[in-house]
């Protein structure tokens, strides 16, 4: 992890962080969340956020994840897409 970044939990899940005093200004005043592990009932479940900022990032992880030959289940979020970013800022 990056120096500057946090661990922390949130959510009941573990979460990466960009702390408020590297990015104070978010919507929510709440710390930037990146990336978070979660236990959940059937399946552990790896939350990818960024990826979503950037149809290219997101089409390229899409790809390695499909490389690897396992089954990709993005979840209904990720299964309608976001589009362009830029309509969600």
């Amino acid at each position: 992890m990056q120096e500057g970044y946090e661990e922390t939990t949130g959510f009941g899940t573990i979460t990466y962080v960009v702390p408020l005093d590297i990015y104070p200004d978010t919507y929510n005043k709440q710390p930037l969340m990146y990336a978070a592990l979660a236990n959940q009932k059937n399946h552990m479940a790896v939350y990818l956020s960024a990826i979503y900022a950037s149809d290219a990032h997101r089409a390229r992880f899409e790809a390695a994840y499909a490389a690897t030959g396992k089954r990709y289940d993005c979840g209904k979020r990720a299964a309608y897409g976001f589009g362009d970013s830029r309509n969600y800022l």
